[in-house]
């Protein structure tokens, strides 16, 4: 049929053809405009005329719109026309075309660079055209379709990075942050370190290159992170004028309280502008005082923090930070033992993520469900999902790779397996390792030593976690458990004394926190719906009746 309509379109008139020829360069629709600078300033008084009588001819018809003002914009009647017309083009006219076609775009407002770009691309001028796919992908990325961000990244890496400094900064930002929360972490913090290195200290492109290294290596626990987050701070104590709400506070504050720098984050969260009044100040600044409220036991604070946190979001239309503010959310209820919600909220979360192509906010909120399935009696379900969070996050999220091999190990344990427990611990603890992710192994191989009947070994275990903990103060997780386990382990080696005194601290432990939540029904929760909670109630109430029996050697 191209071929038969390429026999037509030769039988008209020179002119007529040129003028074909040059709308189809733009697609199936063009502009007056754009015909003329394409045809040349000598013919283009009679383009106008041209396409009149094309359209009198019903090959090109007129639009009631046009995206440009005070440009006329038309239309191939039949797409197979334009494909004919377009046919016809030699490769060197198709060269000229598509720069000429993009040049005029671009000068007069062209609002998706995506299209200047492809006219760029198909004029070979790779530098040109990744400037606009580089726009494209930072559009794709402000309208929340991660999906299309990255493939417009991958589009700029194909077609070749930009040389200018100013152009690479903005593809890299932009590069980043779609890997960042597709999951890609390892690889956005190999990438950012090679980008800062190559800019300019203290600039805003170095400043914004280093917010996103921050975000990246605090989320994974990089001790990267340090160095540069000492850079930046020294750069905004020098500079007050490039502090602004941070999109890496509420994981650099993580970071830091993890490795138990509590005066550090606090200092953090003034310097990075989490006590400003603005909405996405208010919102970033929530997010990390969550997690201040989270290591000092006060759920109620972050269940709070965390809703302030969301709806700050949601105003602001930043969907992704608003569904994993959602997600810290969930989180809290898994705190305070509220199982179903957070499995609802968790479940909600992942399959909104997961269409959105949000994969690290997706692959959090699953690994997270499988540890409220457990707790809801699933331990099957919860072995299936952590294994799958592990083979799926390997070599881009070390840091839920951890977490998930701890789930694990509880699940296994839950099932009687501990063997597989006490592997699947282990492995939690490989590499750089938190004090949380180290207590929690301790705890567990206690735990094992204590029913194979080693108490001596389950004792020093059970101090070492006790130890861990005393350290820091507080642990992320896992921090009840391990109390419980040197009242259990002391009792076992017959300490009787000792195992009350255990037994009345983690108790008091329990209560303590539980008077901090506001509401009653939650508070309940609390100490009834989570079981290490219940077991240190339990626990307390057997050792510390006035006969309480020892076990073990006694």
């Amino acid at each position: 049929i191209v071929a038969l309509l390429q026999e037509r379109l030769e039988r008209l008139e020179s002119n007529a053809r040129r003028v074909l020829r040059a709308a189809s360069v733009f697609g199936e629709s063009f502009w007056q405009g754009g015909v003329e600078a394409l045809v040349g300033t000598a013919d283009a008084p009679s383009v106008s005329a041209w396409l009149e009588e094309l359209t009198r001819r019903d090959l090109v018809q007129r639009k009631a719109t046009s995206r440009f003002d005070g440009e006329a914009e038309l239309g191939f009647r039949h797409a197979l026309v334009r494909d004919a017309a377009y046919a016809s083009l030699t490769d060197a006219d198709l060269l000229v075309g598509h720069r000429l076609a993009a040049n005029w775009l671009e000068t007069h407002g062209e609002p998706e660079p995506a299209s200047i770009a492809r006219h760029y691309a198909l004029g070979q001028e790779p530098l040109q055209a990744a400037r606009h796919w580089t726009r494209a992908a930072a559009l794709a990325f402000e309208h929340n379709d991660l999906p299309k961000a990255l493939d417009l990244v991958r589009r700029v890496e194909a077609t070749g990075l930009p040389t200018d400094p100013a152009e690479r900064a903005a593809f890299d930002a932009i590069a980043f942050k779609a890997g960042y929360w597709s999951g890609q972490l390892q690889s956005t913090i190999q990438r950012a370190e090679k980008a800062l290195g190559s800019a300019q200290f203290g600039t805003p492109a170095w400043h914004e290159l280093a917010v996103l290294f921050l975000r990246a290596s605090a989320t994974e626990q990089d001790p990267r992170m340090s160095r540069i987050l000492e850079d930046l701070s020294a750069a905004l104590e020098k500079d007050p004028a490039l502090r602004r709400p941070t999109e890496a506070l509420g994981e650099v504050t993580m970071a830091l309280l993890r490795d138990g720098d509590r005066e550090r984050a606090e200092r953090t969260i003034t310097l990075f502008g989490g006590e400003g009044t603005a909405p996405l100040a208010r919102a970033y600044g929530a997010r990390a005082k969550s997690w201040v409220a989270m290591f000092d036991g006060d759920v109620s604070a972050c269940i709070q923090l965390d809703r302030d946190a969301a709806e700050a979001f949601e105003a602001a239309g930043h969907r992704r930070e608003a569904l994993a503010a959602h997600g810290a959310l969930a989180y809290d209820w898994m705190l305070v033992g509220e199982w179903e919600k957070a499995r609802d909220g968790f479940a909600r979360i992942a399959e909104k993520a997961q269409a959105g192509g949000m994969e690290f906010i997706a692959h959090n909120a699953r690994h997270n469900l499988g540890f409220v399935l457990l707790r809801l009696g699933d331990a099957e379900k919860c072995v299936e999902i952590q294994r799958h969070s592990i083979n799926t996050a390997t070599e881009e999220r070390k840091v839920v790779v951890k977490y998930s091999y701890s789930y694990l190990s509880k699940a296994l344990e839950a099932l009687g397996r501990f063997d597989e427990a006490i592997e699947a611990a282990e492995k939690a603890r490989e590499g750089d390792t938190f004090i949380s992710v180290e207590a929690m192994a301790a705890t567990l191989g206690s735990r094992a030593a204590r029913a194979r009947g080693d108490f001596d070994r389950s004792l020093e275990l059970a101090a070492k976690a006790k130890a861990l903990l005393e350290e820091r103060g507080v642990l992320e997780e896992g921090e009840q458990e391990v109390r419980n386990e040197w009242a259990k382990a002391l009792l076992a080696a017959g300490r009787l004394d000792e195992a009350r005194e255990a037994a009345r601290l983690a108790r008091d432990a329990v209560l303590d926190k539980a008077k901090k939540l506001q509401d009653e029904a939650t508070r309940a929760s609390f100490v009834s719906r989570i079981p290490e909670h219940r077991e240190a109630l339990d626990l307390a109430e057997h050792l510390l009746s006035e006969e309480s029996p020892g076990e073990g050697r006694a």
